[in-house]
């Protein structure tokens, strides 16, 4: 069994181990670095690219990204967006000025992260350079990480778990204090990332760390020491990460996750177990984009050749790795959600409620299995008689490729195509996986089965045959290298076909509709204005892809405001108005063009722009009677319940331009009682995402409406002195003004990101304090020595 203690290496072997591992990335993500592409891949163009780049502007600008102007009416940045503008890592976008390069760079600065903690984490665990090098490129290039990319903020968070662990576990072990104020500084980072789900998984994964010091013969000292150590690591996470806690908890109250999730919205994008046949298949998803998508969460391939050394790590590996045998059965459980009814008591603890897609906790079992995998390597190149391991590896492999080598034997002589799609839509529930799995042609469907067990049987026996060799020679750096070699061939080709890269600009190429609508005459509408586009699309196909629909929040890509429905806040009030969507709503809320890929008779009178690009045609129609972002009104209506708002919106009672429906007519102000001639005015004289200036003559008492989302983080002054924010229309803002000039400001302002921020800056001055001591007590100590 491994000791619990790091043995002496050669600084020559630590760079062994980068290169190699520098190496392997540079092979899985050439595109990227030499062939001047850049990633693209759902979620990235139509959600975190567009938010990024828009924080970059905030940041350029002097102020923190908090609020995100280009979606639906505005939104908070760090609600359900999972995409945090206090996250360190994105001042990459602020560095770089091409967004795909900036992007590239992001998501491979993170690689690199994982890379660092994993080696640091088997350093701890007692683990050589082979078996560091292992579980590295187990965990960064196996299909959970790498499958993962299209929803990048899950794997820009999870880049920092085997950090933060490693850290805490090396403080454990040498009971000392230092490693666990690194641990707690990376987690603060971590948190800061924006993705509450995986920090949660993070701290489970801390709390089964400590549990499992108290063991051995001073389990109470040992363990005692954890907990002090992971308490402290949490306060000092948490401390430094405060603004964006308090801040997401603010707006998550206004979103449904709050209350708490059902019991079939938490399992919903549970891991049916049949699923796990991935473990022997890799690449059984086939090569075509939408079928990556569909895998992102439910995909589990982590290498053939590991799965024999996962079992030698379970058990030989040391002590201080119980937590890693722990956390595989429970994740692979919590993964399988309703499938293994876990759910249905640790569903009802704090945290669990807001939790939905189980199948992410195999974010965590391949995360465990990389950790014992590299401690089975490492067993196998320390014991005095390690044939025994590689034998049984053999036969293991051997028995594996044998039963796949048959199936794909067997499939092959069928007369008609055999595929596995009887198999993957049974136990699925996920109506979006079974809407587009039908799609999916049955010869695409069965290439994958037949290249998986191929493929898959290939290795298996490329892998036997390796082991039975090595089992009867003694030369164990070539048997490591030859080891890692097959694994690396194994991962690469295994996620080869798994993310999706667009040509070099795309993100920063204008599509030929916002070349469009930029050459729009002014005069017609002044101030600002927005656009909107079916709802959600996006073209699965990687050589037709375009931004041209402006899909969710890609507008903002081009500094345009969009009306996509995919906003941060969901609340009760904005699901009914996005689901009520009409052409006098879209008027009202200041949409002035709509972008469709095909003709609309209804609005043909309208039609401002036809425009193609590449094979695809877009028609730009302006939105009949669309107002001003900012307008007077004097004619009130009040009114509390949602439907009967957006009812009388629709009707002939409302008029544009004059009429605003309130929840109640303020105190101090009272409605107008009869209409005067001279015509009141709004004049927007400032715009930025976070600060709104009005410059309002009224001729008469009225209410001031910004077709901006309403949200308890906006504060307003009227001529310097603070007003209340009304709801308006149901979305909107609105302030009630009397007769004269006024300057109405309107400035996000959340109390709960600055109240977090003095939480940060007392946390700061106690890091400095103990840095302080720490370096006086050290010269202290020199003196006493000398």
């Amino acid at each position: 069994m491994l000791q619990d203690t790091t043995s002496e290496v050669r600084p020559g072997s630590r760079l062994s181990c980068w290169c190699f591992l520098l190496l392997t990335t540079a092979v899985l993500y050439r595109a990227p670095l030499w062939e001047r592409a850049e990633f693209e891949s759902w979620d990235q163009a139509r959600v975190y690219v567009p938010l990024q780049v828009s924080n970059a502007r905030q940041r350029a600008e002097g102020e923190i990204p908090l609020w995100f102007q280009h979606g639906f009416l505005g939104y908070p940045m760090q609600g359900e967006t999972e995409c945090s503008g206090v996250y360190p890592p994105t001042l990459i976008f602020n560095l770089v000025e091409d967004p795909g390069t900036a992007w590239s760079l992001f998501l491979l600065t993170h690689q690199l992260i994982a890379i660092g903690g994993m080696l640091l984490l088997l350093k701890t665990l007692g683990a050589g350079p082979a078996g560091q090098t292992l579980a590295a490129m187990v965990f960064v290039l196996g299909g959970t990480f790498v499958g993962e990319l299209p929803q990048a903020t899950l794997v820009t968070t999870l880049a920092w778990l085997p950090l933060i662990a490693g850290l805490m576990l090396s403080s454990c072990r040498q009971q000392r204090t230092g490693p666990a104020w690194g641990a707690g500084i990376a987690l603060g980072v971590q948190v800061s990332g924006g993705h509450p789900q995986i920090v949660f998984y993070t701290l489970l994964l801390l709390g089964l760390v400590v549990l499992c010091e108290f063991r051995g013969e001073k389990r109470w000292q040992r363990g005692g020491f954890a907990l002090r150590g992971g308490l402290l690591t949490l306060a000092l996470g948490l401390g430094l990460a405060a603004p964006q806690i308090w801040y997401c908890l603010e707006t998550m109250q206004l979103t449904d996750r709050w209350p708490g999730l059902s019991y079939e919205e938490q399992m919903n994008g549970s891991l049916p177990p049949h699923y796990l046949v991935q473990l022997l298949l890799p690449g059984i998803s086939g090569n075509d984009h939408r079928l990556q998508i569909l895998f992102t969460d439910l995909r589990v391939y982590v290498g053939l050749l590991t799965l024999p050394l996962l079992l030698i790590g379970w058990r030989h590996g040391p002590a201080s790795a119980r937590g890693f045998r722990w956390a595989l059965p429970l994740a692979l459980l919590l993964a399988l959600g309703r499938y293994s009814g876990l759910f249905l008591v640790l569903g009802q603890l704090p945290g669990f409620s807001s939790i939905h897609v189980p199948a992410r906790f195999l974010m965590i079992a391949s995360l465990a299995i990389a950790v014992l995998a590299g401690l089975g390597l490492d067993h196998l190149q320390t014991t005095p008689q390690p044939a025994r391991g590689w034998k049984r590896s053999s036969l293991f492999l051997a028995v594996v490729a044998t039963g796949l080598l048959i199936v794909g034997l067997v499939t092959s002589l069928q007369a008609h195509p055999v595929s596995l799609d009887g198999f993957f839509r049974w136990g699925n529930t996920d109506a979006i996986f079974l809407r587009e799995w039908r799609l999916i042609s049955t010869t695409v469907k069965a290439d994958g089965l037949f290249r998986a067990v191929l493929w898959g049987g290939g290795l298996a026996m490329a892998g036997a045959v390796f082991c039975w060799i090595v089992s009867r020679s003694d030369h164990r750096r070539w048997i490591t290298a030859g080891s890692l070699a097959l694994i690396a061939v194994d991962l690469l080709l295994a996620a080869e076909h798994l993310n999706d890269y667009a040509p070099q600009g795309f993100y920063a190429r204008k599509p030929a509709t916002i070349k469009a609508l930029e050459q729009q005459p002014a005069s017609k509408t002044a101030g600002p204005w927005r656009v909107t586009s079916p709802a959600n699309f996006y073209d699965f196909s990687s050589k037709q892809r375009s931004l041209g629909l402006l899909p969710d929040n890609s507008s903002g890509l081009y500094n345009v405001d969009s009306l996509a429905v995919n906003p941060g806040a969901r609340s009760e009030w904005l699901r009914r108005t996005s689901s009520a969507m009409t052409t006098k709503l879209h008027a009202l809320i200041n949409v002035r063009f709509q972008i469709v890929d095909r003709r609309l008779a209804s609005l043909g009178p309208q039609l401002f722009d036809h425009v193609r690009e590449g094979n695809r045609d877009y028609w730009i129609y302006e939105v009949p009677d669309h107002q001003p972002r900012a307008t007077f009104c004097t004619d009130v209506l009040t009114l509390t319940d949602p439907d009967a708002v957006l009812a009388t919106i629709q009707s002939s009672r409302f008029v544009l331009g004059q009429t605003v429906i309130l929840e109640a007519w303020p105190d101090g102000h009272s409605p107008p009682t009869e209409k005067v001639d001279t015509a009141s005015t709004v004049v927007i004289s400032d715009y930025r995402p976070q600060e709104v200036v009005l410059d309002v003559q009224a001729a008469q008492n009225g209410i001031v409406v910004l077709a901006d989302l309403f949200h308890p983080g906006w504060q307003a002054t009227n001529n310097g002195q603070p007003v209340p924010i009304l709801r308006a229309n149901g979305v909107c803002r609105g302030v009630a003004v009397t007769a004269g000039h006024h300057q109405l400001r309107f400035q996000y302002r959340p109390n709960s990101f600055y109240r977090g921020l003095w939480i940060t800056g007392l946390v700061l001055l106690l890091l400095l304090v103990a840095a302080i001591r720490m370096i006086v007590m050290s010269r202290r100590r020199k003196q006493e020595t000398a």
